[in-house]
């Protein structure tokens, strides 16, 4: 009957509604997507800020840019993925260096010292993102998007995937590959964490 405008609610009703489902209110009120209380997000957030050691070691610290055409350089790390479907942190670390401008990231909303690169292997987000690409994570993304590709822990590691929103199921993973029955669609994972958003992708030409 609330849900369709046909009774109303106290807040106080509204308060023990968000609390039997395990929800917040801004949710109820269709403010947000995130279905999760504030304390439930703190407690994530804290263990992404500690979960980011696995890919921080190496990394520049944001500059004090004279000019627009300040450089801001980068640490790839590498990420390896033997089924396709999942990564993880490669224990060689950090290969080479590449530097973007920081008038650039900036025009794109990205904050330097938000930004990460990562190699990563596999063929399950091909054509978009292919076998050895270099991509660019804006770890400051840390609300799921619809149809974006975003980086994502869990405890087997690092998965790359495309995010698709289940109005049943809720997050679902995609692969942009083509052939579907190798890299099925998958439930988010439950102890899915965001790491950040892929906002710019490149490679090596064979």
């Amino acid at each position: 009957m609330i849900e369709t405008n046909k009774s109303g609610t106290s807040l106080k009703s509204a308060i023990s509604i968000a609390t039997a489902l395990g929800v917040s209110l801004d949710y109820l009120a269709g403010w947000i997507d995130d279905p999760r209380p504030a304390r439930e997000l703190l407690v994530q957030l804290n263990a992404k800020e500690a979960a980011l050691h696995d890919i921080e070691e190496g990394q520049a610290v944001e500059p004090t840019p004279s000019n627009e055409e300040e450089r801001f350089h980068m640490s790839i790390r590498e990420i390896e993925s033997s089924t396709g479907a999942e990564a993880s942190a490669d224990n060689d670390g950090v290969r080479t260096t590449l530097q973007f401008s920081v008038r650039w990231l900036r025009e794109r909303g990205l904050r330097p010292s938000s930004c990460r690169m990562i190699r990563m292997r596999g063929e399950s987000m091909e054509p978009t993102l292919p076998n050895g690409s270099v991509i660019l994570v804006d770890l400051a993304t840390e609300h799921p998007k619809a149809g974006r590709i975003f980086v994502i822990r869990t405890g087997d590691g690092l998965i790359v995937k495309r995010l698709a929103r289940n109005t049943k199921v809720g997050w679902m993973l995609e692969s942009d590959h083509p052939q579907r029955s190798l890299w099925p669609t998958q439930p988010w994972p439950e102890d899915g964490e965001i790491v950040g958003e892929v906002r710019w992708v490149g490679r090596s030409l064979p």
